[in-house]
């Protein structure tokens, strides 16, 4: 990194940033005998949080990169996608606007292939290059720390009514 632009650049996530989890939601907690409904709904209320937390860590993310080097001069950007889950996955985002006959026209291309062409451009340097590359090991562990969360949510919403019918009879 060039030391005279080095306000100009990114953060990628730390430690800290996911010091919340060490302290809250373990899979520890998960694999042990539930005593009722209620100890489910507690653990349903961690991972709430847990997600809320992660969909805050993401956004910060998009935000603190959108304008930084190297990603404002690079032709992809992070974009946040709800899924009909609610859960919420980052993902690149390459938009190339075309003008023809005075008519304009987007292309929008998603995926990791436009990480990995760019890390085989010459024009960036090994500093952007590990930056690039630790923004996607990034996007990579939040979205599957969101997978897991919404998975483990999605059980345990299939779990409380068989106590509900339980109780009933």
């Amino acid at each position: 990194m060039n030391e005279f632009y080095k306000d100009e650049y990114a953060n990628t996530l730390s430690s800290t940033d996911y010091q919340f989890a060490k302290q809250h939601l373990s899979l520890k907690g998960l694999l042990k005998p539930f005593k009722g409904k209620g100890e489910y709904e507690t653990i349903l209320q961690e991972i709430e949080s847990h997600l809320s937390r992660l969909e805050n860590i993401a956004e910060r993310l998009i935000n603190d990169t959108r304008d930084k080097l190297p990603i404002k001069y690079l032709p992809f950007y992070l974009k946040k996608r709800r899924l009909s889950n609610g859960s919420v996955y980052l993902s690149w985002k390459y938009k190339k606007i075309v003008i023809v006959d005075g008519k304009t026209s987007r292309t929008e291309i998603e995926g990791k292939r436009l990480i990995l062409d760019a890390l085989e451009q010459n024009n960036l340097s090994h500093e952007d290059k590990n930056f690039i590359r630790q923004l996607e090991i990034d996007r990579l562990t939040l979205n599957f720390q969101m997978r897991v969360c919404i998975r483990i949510r999605h059980l345990i919403n299939e779990m409380l009514p068989k106590f509900d019918e339980l109780n009933t009879n």
